[in-house]
């Protein structure tokens, strides 16, 4: 595979763009960004075609007029496929093709971009979270700056999160005016302390169904105040939406007025980090503006190839019987051995076992009892399961005893059943691996002519001085 690039029959193509995150790309700023750069590379510019103006030895491609494709952002995507999907050896020519992937990818993104898709509910809803979220971390790991550059002044070099988390948030609470409603506090611990515990023995469902549970409240009720913060009530509702945001598998079992207390300090000093978010316009931010515009590039791409691939597969009988008919013998039975086998903590054991083994009544009875303890030790095997094995069980022949064999999990003993012969397959019997490779086919041919078209739709200049940093024939390469 050295130095060659891998294109297979099995989605190969489609599998590689997925893992550079095609799905998930934004525009690169040509211009007004700094363009990223590597380490000990000069920085020299290279005359292109007319009317396409310099560009930085660090840029390996322009594709349309706002985005681009680094030296840095090539490296990092090479290193996230492994082979055999790519070459092991980075030279010119890998180097072009991987890089011809990468057009591919920002040229599908400013493609779907152009397009208008009807978001589905779930996506709305992850993305709102996500432009919620950002900006209120943001807010968060600036006031957890604030607060231990503050505890360093006076000698303390704590840098646990969470005790600066609750740093931060006591300092807000000791500079707020708060008046609290003791019964109020009461009432919601009662309401907290009602909801239902799940046992260990019930279902993974059902145990995640009752942590996700709200405290129960009357409706009348949810209007009252548990604090006012200066001029600023919170009120019962605030509370029970603040908890239904909580990850059902984070949130704490909560049942004294003290522990509320805590969940509204919680939510208030939550509060305080929205208001600095929108006071300080972090949402405009440029790393958050660029996670989002990726997040809606995300969607706006798996719409596309939603529609202009998956969509256009037919997995119909006439296609799958057709593919069938052309490949009928890549889908025919190898020859398999049917092994009785047994992994022993020691050798002695093992030993003991292979006498019983070369018994075939007494292997029969073990087989039997183990079914119906829901244990299965007798299965079949290929050349391809475990070549090994295989041919030494082919080359002992029926009934022989293979082992005790010295394993990572033990020592293994095996007899030697019947050896079932290779044969072909129906289409009835083939009829899901063959659907699994025709998907996977066709839709990587969907995929290269969706690539291809979203590349001619689209102006393209590769930079040949980009190329500078790899040598030829060799994977040496600067990192980034």
């Amino acid at each position: 595979m050295r130095g060659t690039w891998r294109r297979s029959s099995s989605g190969t193509l489609l599998v590689v763009v997925l893992a550079l995150g095609i799905l998930g790309v934004g525009p690169r700023p040509c211009r007004a960004a700094r363009p990223a750069t590597l380490s000990g590379l000069p920085k020299k510019t290279v005359a292109l075609p007319r009317g396409t103006g310099p560009m930085a030895d660090t840029v390996m491609a322009r594709v349309g007029t706002d985005r681009q494709v680094t030296r840095s952002e090539f490296l990092r995507a090479w290193s996230k496929v492994a082979p055999p999907a790519r070459p092991d050896s980075l030279t010119p020519e890998s180097a072009r093709r991987f890089l011809d992937l990468l057009i591919g990818r920002e040229a599908l993104g400013a493609r779907a971009l152009r397009e208008r898709f009807t978001w589905s509910r779930e996506e709305s809803l992850k993305y709102q979270g996500l432009k919620d979220r950002l900006p209120l971390q943001a807010a968060l790991e600036q006031s957890l700056r604030d607060v231990q550059e503050r505890m360093l002044a006076s000698g303390d070099t704590v840098t646990n999160r969470e005790a600066l988390g609750v740093a931060a948030r006591e300092s807000l609470i000791t500079h707020t005016d708060l008046r609290w409603n003791e019964p109020a506090l009461e009432k919601m611990a009662k309401a907290f302390d009602a909801i239902p515990k799940p046992s260990r023995d019930s279902s993974m469902m059902t145990q995640i169904r009752m942590l996700g549970a709200l405290p129960v409240v009357e409706e009348s009720e949810k209007r009252a105040e548990l604090v006012r913060a200066g001029d600023q009530p919170f009120t019962v509702r605030e509370l029970i939406e603040a908890w239904g945001r909580l990850n059902p598998l984070e949130r704490p079992r909560v049942s004294t007025a003290e522990q509320v207390r805590d969940l509204v300090k919680n939510a208030v000093f939550e509060r305080h980090l929205r208001a600095e978010a929108t006071r300080r316009r972090l949402a405009e931010r440029p790393d958050i503006a660029a996670a989002l515009a990726r997040e809606r590039e995300f969607y706006a791409v798996e719409h596309l190839v939603a529609r202009e691939v998956y969509a256009k597969i037919d997995t119909t009988t006439t296609p799958l019987r057709a593919f069938y008919s052309a490949h009928e013998t890549d889908f025919g039975l190898p020859t398999r051995v049917v092994l009785t086998r047994l992994v022993l903590p020691d050798r002695a054991g093992a030993n003991a076992m292979a006498v019983k083994l070369a018994d075939a009544a007494e292997t029969e009875s073990l087989v039997v009892k183990a079914a119906r303890r829901g244990l299965r030790y007798r299965g079949e095997i290929g050349e391809a399961t475990d070549s090994v094995l295989f041919r030494r069980a082919m080359s002992g022949g029926p009934g022989a005893v293979l082992g005790p064999d010295s394993t990572a999990s033990g020592w293994s003993v095996s007899r030697v059943g019947e050896i079932r012969p290779a044969r072909p397959r129906s289409f009835e019997e083939a009829r899901s691996l063959v659907g699994q490779r025709w998907y996977g086919e066709e839709g990587e041919r969907l995929m290269v002519d969706l690539l291809d078209g979203s590349k001619r739709s689209t102006r393209v200049v590769v930079n040949p001085r980009g190329f500078d940093f790899i040598k030829s024939g060799s994977s040496s390469v600067r990192k980034p």
